[in-house]
């Protein structure tokens, strides 16, 4: 194989590298946005032949949510709620 033909070979080499990548990462999107989406974390709306993905939650909400499931699976309630209000600051407790 000439110098040139190998240096051919490489460029189409990458070239398939690459087409490879992309859709590897296209579809490891997709993956975790159908997480998501089954999660109730995002909801999807359609956009032309693709869809779009917006978040439910805020940053505040998405917080909200995470502390409720520990609460839900904790096996004393009442202890853990009242570990929570004991580590509480006092403005923190203003605001409640």
């Amino acid at each position: 194989m000439t110098s040139l033909n190998r240096m051919m070979a490489k460029g189409a080499a990458w070239m398939l590298l690459m087409k490879l990548a992309d859709r590897g990462i296209g579809l490891f999107s997709v993956v975790i946005l159908a997480r998501l989406l089954a999660k109730g974390a995002v909801v999807r709306e359609a956009a032309g032949r693709a869809h779009a993905y917006t978040p439910v939650l805020n940053d505040a909400g998405l917080a909200a949510r995470r502390m409720r499931a520990m609460l839900d699976g904790g096996q004393d309630r009442e202890a853990v709620l009242n570990e929570f209000v004991d580590a509480l600051t006092p403005e923190d407790e203003d605001t409640l």
